[in-house]
């Protein structure tokens, strides 16, 4: 059947789909300063700081891919990928969203979450979908493709709880946040003051993201269901009972909006920075 021929959707880096996978794990307790050491031990736990680590490198990946056309200057290059370790890294990425996220999360939503979180069946899920990120895991995921998608009551359910964590939102903010300010400041170096076709580009990534909404939520249904391959269905249930929860949808609300802004500000500041740099080597050419 069609639905079972599923491919990885072109340009997604898969470890930051786990790395939003691991988003929706550990952020119930951001919320208070008192609790801020058993929140480092979670933290630590389930990897959330290595995910936060990769984003600069998702950022530079992008400059260095930019760099193959020709006319780039490589000083360009390392410019931004400085600029990228300065504003991308793991610790300043993980202050801008704890301080967006704390003020959103309240006493009930917090104590909803780590009681799940922290129960054996959020705990078991938790350390199953970690092992997502192995890509021998992932070969094998892809190749049990069909027989993962035939079981249609588990599908129904991976389904829902894919739509109630909204991962596919988190992954296009991220991949959309990058390219449109590696266009927006990579034209500006390059001199191009056409802003009617950075315009037109910008759009052209937000439709194309836009269309590619459906494929993301599969591949992610995907990798639910096999992270999720051993549990049973009850089990699932229990799992789409709390994402689905007005505690659990409060929490992944917080989550987005958090990110999101997270992104915004540190695209902000490393765009910031780039454009002084760019206008200090022009003035001294």
């Amino acid at each position: 059947m069609e639905t079972f021929k599923i491919d990885r959707p072109k340009g997604l880096n898969w470890k930051a789909v786990v790395a939003c996978l691991s988003f929706f794990i550990f952020s119930s307790n951001f919320a208070h300063s008192t609790q801020w050491n058993e929140t480092e031990k979670l933290l630590e736990h389930i990897g959330v700081y290595d995910s936060f680590d990769d984003f600069d490198q998702h950022f530079i990946q992008g400059v260095q891919q930019s760099s193959e056309k020709p006319g780039t200057d490589p000083a360009l290059v390392e410019l931004f990928s400085q600029s990228a370790k300065n504003h991308l890294n793991g610790e300043n990425l993980t202050t801008i969203y704890n301080d967006a996220l704390q003020p959103k999360l309240t006493p009930e939503i917090v104590q909803a979450a780590s009681t799940w979180y922290y129960s054996d069946l959020g705990s078991r899920i938790n350390d199953a979908e970690e092992k997502v990120n192995d890509p021998k895991v992932q070969e094998e995921m892809m190749a049990m493709a069909g027989e993962l998608m035939a079981n249609q009551e588990r599908v129904a359910l991976v389904s829902q709880i894919t739509s109630s964590l909204n991962m596919s939102e988190m992954m296009i903010t991220m991949q959309n946040q990058i390219a449109i300010t590696l266009i927006e400041n990579m034209a500006a170096a390059k001199g191009n003051s056409d802003l009617k076709q950075i315009e037109a580009i910008k759009q052209q990534i937000l439709s194309n993201s836009a269309a590619s909404k459906a494929q993301l939520d599969q591949f992610i249904t995907l990798a639910l269901l096999y992270a999720h391959k051993d549990f049973e269905i009850d089990d699932l249930r229990k799992y789409k009972a709390f994402t689905t929860s007005d505690n659990g949808l409060a929490l992944n609300l917080a989550m987005i909006e958090a990110f999101t802004s997270t992104l915004s500000n540190a695209m902000s500041a490393l765009s910031k920075e780039l454009q002084s740099s760019l206008k200090t080597i022009a003035k001294n050419n």
